[in-house]
């Protein structure tokens, strides 16, 4: 596992793209927000709607198996493992407002480690989930079922790991600045009757209603959603896929073709088929596929779609100063917000993704 800094410790750039203030969008995204903070992320991110309302998904715990409290620790672990300097310092806070102490935070991130099976397995398995260096493997998923973990609990840890890839690379990609409202938020008043009221009700959390219904919409990714079946984050994934392919300001091809670059760099064949499946229904030949991930530069495709696969390939693993130097560049190169943006949200999700191909 690499060396993690601490949260004062990661460098972070200025913003690359300026907020959007949509106060439509808001309303509708208003029910998803924490303690009445409508994150600066999302309006960073809300060049492109499918986007914002994917991203603002991540933010409520809707999990029905596992304790709120395990997934804030999972969020936290996968939010420290990507070294996202806004989600993390987010996501320490709402352990703070949990309850936990200082220094029990520091023990999770200094891996000091716990006395607890459960935790210690779900830490291992979302360590290597999150970084896929090492990738997980059948021994991690067998470590949290000997733990006691139903099938469905495992599969809600999955989803948050999943949601928190996909949220930690939008906001570090973009440079979303840190959220002081929210790392402050465990020091104030409104914290500690949320602590009492959380006590009362013993942390339950129902999803939202209709929340666990999934969209009937079977493409080369129903396998990777299938695998949180059963969970909120199953509907929440299918939505985001179908957003992202479905927003017009990049071609689909050109989005496929960057989840194809990424399967390939991570050396997950189950994404790259998944990938040329669905590219081979818009025309493409499997040879025009490979080769053009090879290139980075498919003939079918613009030289603007070229300089966007080009950067994707950094997306997988990265320091957050550097990548954020890469995408500073590859906007000032595309100069639309809109196109860069969606960029960013086709990268995220083709990271997330991938890291699901590698449980199939």
């Amino acid at each position: 596992m690499k060396s993690l800094p601490a949260l004062d410790e990661i460098r972070w750039a200025d913003p690359i793209v300026e907020p959007v203030y949509d106060k439509v969008l808001e309303r509708e995204l208003g029910a998803y927000l924490y303690a009445g903070v409508y994150p600066d992320a999302l309006r960073r991110v809300a060049h492109q709607p499918w986007l914002a309302r994917a991203e603002a998904r991540c933010f409520r715990p809707t999990v029905s198996k596992i304790s709120p409290d395990l997934a804030a620790l999972t969020l936290f672990i996968s939010c420290q493992q990507n070294s996202c300097r806004y989600c993390y310092g987010a996501a320490r806070s709402i352990l703070k407002i949990l309850g936990l102490h200082e220094r029990e935070i520091r023990a999770i991130e200094t891996n000091a480690g716990t006395a607890e099976e459960e935790l210690e397995a779900v830490t291992r398995f979302v360590r290597k989930l999150a970084e896929a260096d090492p990738r997980p493997g059948k021994q991690e998923l067998d470590d949290l079922r000997a733990s006691g973990l139903s099938p469905l609990a495992i599969a809600e840890i999955i989803g948050v790991v999943t949601a928190a890839n996909f949220s930690n690379r939008n906001c570090t990609f973009v440079a979303a600045p840190p959220e002081a409202r929210l790392e402050h938020l465990a020091d104030t008043f409104i914290a500690r009757i949320f602590r009492f009221i959380w006590g009362k009700k013993n942390g339950a959390i129902k999803p939202l209603k209709g929340d666990l219904v999934l969209d009937d919409n079977q493409d080369a990714f129903s396998p990777f959603v299938a695998l949180l079946r059963g969970t909120a984050y199953a509907r929440w994934l299918r939505r985001a896929i179908d957003g992202c392919l479905s927003s017009e300001s990049m071609p689909s091809d050109t989005k496929l073709m960057m989840f194809g670059v990424i399967g390939r760099t991570l050396q997950c064949p189950a994404f790259e088929l998944a990938c040329e499946s669905e590219l081979t229904k818009r025309g493409w030949s499997v040879s025009e596929i490979r080769d053009g991930i090879d290139s980075l530069a498919p003939r079918r495709l613009t030289p603007e779609s070229a300089t966007i696969l080009s950067w994707t390939r950094e997306t997988v693993w990265y320091v957050p100063s550097d990548v954020q130097q890469k995408t500073a560049r590859l906007a000032k190169d595309i100069n639309d917000p809109k196109v860069v943006v969606d960029a960013v949200g086709t990268a995220a999700l083709g990271n997330a993704l991938v890291r699901l191909g590698l449980l199939l």
